[in-house]
């Protein structure tokens, strides 16, 4: 995928390093997206559309960044997933942000391993919950096909 903005370059000891912050791995999908796109950064093809049985257009999702592993804490997976941690369902890891505040999450639950979802930040009070949560495509490979 090509990148107009760039992490640093990743190794399998950082994705290491990184699962054991996070107490689980990265699911596959992602971690191999990092370790061969520069660690993430701004794509340049940045939307994500979404098309009906019909090929309707039904929703637009804008990625201004891929998280990875960076000094640049705005842009550090583990970083956002402490910070959103009392926001966003706990079965959801961070992995983009839309440049809005809304986030672009990977499923690491049982029941919703490997799907994509936004998390819409509606400021909602109260525990986290999937009230502002929509999924977006069924795996990471099936919404990298959907940029445009």
């Amino acid at each position: 995928m090509e990148m107009r903005q760039k992490l640093k370059a990743l190794t399998q000891d950082d994705l290491k390093s990184l699962d054991e912050k996070l107490g689980f791995k990265v699911p596959p999908s992602y971690s191999n997206f990092l370790l061969t796109n520069n660690n993430g950064g701004q794509p340049i093809r940045n939307t994500f559309c979404q098309f009906d049985s019909h090929n309707n257009l039904i929703n637009e999702v804008g990625v201004n960044v891929f998280l990875g592993i960076d000094d640049n804490l705005s842009c550090d997976l583990y970083h956002n997933s402490i910070i959103l941690s009392d926001r966003i369902p706990a079965d959801l890891l961070p992995i983009a942000h839309d440049g809005i505040g809304n986030v672009i999450c990977i499923g690491v639950g049982e029941d919703n391993y490997e799907n994509i979802f936004i998390w819409y930040d509606n400021e909602t009070e109260g525990e986290p919950s999937y009230d502002d949560v929509e999924l977006l495509a069924k795996n990471f490979e099936e919404f990298i096909s959907g940029l445009r």
